[in-house]
């Protein structure tokens, strides 16, 4: 059936003055539009369940983190 998975990430970086560190916030999204990825059908004629899909990849996970480099 295919698989089809979009990975987004948002990252801001924050400098403080006069110093050199910086902080930055990280928001990642992996499946970010939580589209179906099914699993191949049951491919056992003598099967009750030949032809059915019965299980499908994971769905949406996020991610935030905070990070300080110094």
């Amino acid at each position: 059936p295919g698989t089809a998975t979009w990975n987004m990430g948002i990252h801001k970086n924050w400098y403080f003055a006069g110093e050199k560190a910086r902080a930055q916030f990280r928001w990642e999204m992996h499946n970010a539009f939580n589209r179906p990825n099914f699993s191949t059908p049951d491919l056992n004629i003598q099967s009750g369940s030949f032809g059915l899909v019965t299980s499908a990849g994971s769905g949406r996970a996020m991610l935030f983190g905070l990070r300080l480099d110094f």
